[in-house]
């Protein structure tokens, strides 16, 4: 009975060794998933600083993401000191929902959005004078732009002369363009404004029998769904200004620029983290 429950206890231990060599091997199989165009796959510690993930983990590395089969999340974190570090997989590291909701909160927290990627921005330089173009990328001491008035060939391809490399040292202020929705909102709400007001005086022409009895209401009835346009029109263009000015955002200035809003900064970058070979190769 003895040698018996021996051989049974080998058994079990046997199916849980290869149970466990089958679910390591599933891990190792499964291809990295993108979280987002921004993140990619797999975060480096600038990103990790940058969105705030995995910040209890100490010495981290790098980290790659999986979808389970239940729509969650898994993560291979490496961490630790040394040339070669520790691996350890989080199995459950919250939904892909509740992530790329994280992930657009933080932006909408800090001012900055996927379409503000590549912002038109204003550097100031300790000599004299100012540059003006588009934020391609943040660097530990540069900043790369393409002047204004330079043409891409195509996408994430940049003709020689098109950018330029600032060194901190050489820069005094830099500043991130606002956005103004005032115009557009009081066009959109001027052009609602007064199809309402047109709908609200046949309406209301209908409502007192809709027939002209004489030439004189033939003349009137025009002069009024002009007055019901043009109220209509200037409830909606002063709606629409204020709806407007509420959704705009300001000029951003960074005075001088440190490692903290060198973070911030990185936001509004058309790169912010992995900068294409065309870019990359102006130092």
């Amino acid at each position: 009975m003895k040698t018996g429950n021996h051989l049974q206890l080998v058994v079990i231990l046997i199916l849980v060794f290869c149970c466990a060599c089958i679910a390591q091997m599933r891990d190792e199989q499964r291809k990295p998933f993108q979280i987002s165009p921004l993140i990619g796959d797999t975060i480096d510690g600038a990103k990790r600083e940058y969105f705030h993930l995995f910040p209890t983990v100490k010495n981290f590395r790098w980290a790659v993401f999986y979808l389970n089969p239940n729509g969650s999340l898994s993560a291979r974190v490496v961490f630790g000191e040394g040339s070669r570090g520790r691996d350890s997989l989080i199995k459950y590291y919250g939904t892909l929902g509740s992530v790329r909701d994280y992930l657009k909160q933080l932006d909408a927290a800090r001012g900055t959005s996927s379409g503000d990627r590549g912002a038109n921005v204003t550097i100031e330089l300790h000599r004299g004078g100012k540059l003006e173009g588009t934020l391609l990328a943040v660097r530990e001491t540069t900043i790369v732009i393409s002047p204004k008035g330079s043409q891409h060939l195509q996408k994430d391809v940049m003709p020689v002369g098109s950018i330029i490399v600032l060194r901190d040292a050489e820069i005094d202020k830099v500043v991130i363009e606002g956005h103004s929705h005032v115009v557009t909102g009081m066009g959109v709400g001027g052009a609602l404004g007064c199809g309402l007001g047109y709908a609200f005086s046949i309406s209301s022409r209908h409502s007192t029998g809709g027939k002209v009895a004489d030439a004189l209401q033939v003349v009137i009835q025009p002069a009024e769904d002009g007055l019901f346009m043009l109220v209509g029109l200037g409830i909606g263009m002063a709606s629409g200004a204020l709806i407007g000015a509420a959704t705009s955002t300001s000029d951003k200035e960074f005075l001088p620029i440190t490692d903290q809003n060198r973070l911030e900064l990185r936001g509004f970058a058309r790169y912010p983290f992995d900068e294409p070979d065309s870019v990359k190769n102006f130092r």
